[in-house]
């Protein structure tokens, strides 16, 4: 049983077009007797954030698996294959690992067993699976079993995972019978790599690595970015623009790489941009990254998300969301009594009249004198009492005719508008005889 850590190391390569058919075809895994594992290996396919664990399960005495110790359960008998993770504390582990012909469930009680004979130190933790039931069958592992688990990064609040991520992975074997179903809790026995008797099936819950190279963490340099808002709130007018501030925070071990930035907003209607729009990067660098909201004139007062995106060339990604609070923007009354409302007139229409002379009083004092055409008129007036009064011009214009009384004479009342868009939109007064 067992392998040496030197074979562990080696970097993950993909199962060749001969292994996969193998595999199909078979139909049959190994789900107890002795096992091994090679090509383990971890990378970031997105670039920054979740890290994929990937091994290969095959048959001890299998070409590249090592020398074989002799199988604890025959050729044909049913079994599972249980499979572990040591990661991270913070990571977050995925439902089940992508398997090649093989489904695993979560089995939270072989990593309960897992902690107890080999204990995760401390900022570390097991994550436990376990196969559905299949036959033993060296034969379908020869070209091996290739799974892969990708676990997610976490780090402290504002700050990105530093790295590097310490992770060693362990495959074990159980039998399954009648009287030892396939849902029954994992149980490892005194000790974790020597065969475990249950009734008339068997478990070893770590059948490779060897506990020496199982009790050492692997290492992968990682890279991680955090996008971190510089305000939690920040209040905009409608129809203005808002520079949201942001940081984006590069950590990690590698090259540089390449961060492009894009922005989104729950704000309907509402346009972004991101400045810079993209930035070279290395792991130590931070950079400030301005999101631009262009709110729209007739917003509602609400709140708001924006959303600041990093994405690596991989197609990882990074996110955080902070809020702009839009808001009509409320005079105070002694201000909103000095600015003007558009106002529209509506009188009833006089047939004799081929224009109008509209003259608005406030007190004594004439405000206004208009002349139009039609039986309506817009006209700007401070908020206020007014008396309007309404001639009927008779002929041409030019030869200034009126009729004997006047047309209409009303007295209205302008409100003042208290916030910027009630002032922009005309207050209708109908001006009845």
């Amino acid at each position: 049983m067992g392998d040496d850590d030197a074979r562990v190391h080696r970097p993950p390569r993909p199962p060749t077009r001969a292994a996969s058919a193998a595999l199909a075809a078979a139909a049959t895994l190994l789900a107890g007797g002795c096992v091994a594992v090679r090509d383990v290996g971890a990378s970031q396919p997105g670039g920054i954030g979740d890290v994929r664990v990937a091994l290969t399960i095959c048959a001890d005495g299998a070409e590249g698996c090592g020398a074989r110790d002799g199988p604890t359960v025959p050729e044909g008998t049913p079994g599972q294959v249980l499979l572990g993770y040591r990661v991270p504390a913070g990571a977050r582990a995925p439902a089940a690992p992508v398997a090649q012909g093989l489904t695993f469930t979560g089995a939270a009680g072989y990593a309960a067993e897992l902690q107890r004979l080999v204990p995760a130190p401390a900022g570390s933790r097991w994550v436990g699976y376990v196969s559905a039931p299949t036959a033993f069958a060296a034969a379908a592992l020869a070209g091996g079993l290739r799974v892969e688990a990708d676990f997610g990064l976490q780090a402290a609040a504002g700050q990105p995972f530093a790295g590097p991520f310490a992770y060693r992975p362990v495959v074990g074997v159980r039998s399954v019978t009648a009287a030892a179903p396939a849902g029954r809790p994992v149980a490892c026995g005194a000790a974790a790599d020597r065969p475990q008797a249950e009734g008339d099936a068997v478990t070893i819950c770590v059948d490779a690595p060897s506990l020496s190279a199982l009790r050492r963490d692997l290492a992968a340099g990682v890279q991680d970015v955090a996008v971190v808002p510089e305000t939690a709130r920040l209040p905009v007018r409608a129809g203005r623009f808002v520079a949201v501030p942001f940081r984006v925070r590069h950590g990690g071990r590698g090259g540089r790489t390449q961060l492009a930035f894009s922005a989104s907003t729950s704000l309907r209607g509402a346009a972004t941009a991101t400045n810079p729009a993209t930035v070279a990067s290395s792991p130590g660098q931070e950079h400030a990254v301005t999101v631009t909201v262009g709110v729209p004139a007739g917003a509602r007062a609400a709140v708001h998300g924006v959303t600041l995106r990093a994405t690596a060339p991989g197609g990882g990604a990074r996110s955080m969301t902070t809020r702009i609070a839009v808001a009509e923007v409320v005079d105070p009354l002694p201000a909103a009594r000095r600015k003007t409302r558009a106002v529209r007139l509506d009188w009833p229409r006089d047939r004799r009249a081929r224009y109008y002379n509209v003259q608005v009083f406030r007190g004594r004092a004439k405000v206004a004198s208009l002349f139009p055409r039609a039986d309506r008129r817009l006209v700007r007036l401070r908020p206020g009492r007014y008396r309007v009064v309404v001639w009927s011009g008779i002929g041409p214009m030019r030869h200034g005719r009126y009729a004997d009384r006047p047309w209409v004479v009303r007295t209205v009342r302008v409100a003042p508008g208290r916030t910027i868009s009630a002032r922009a939109r005309p207050v209708p007064v109908r001006l009845r005889r």
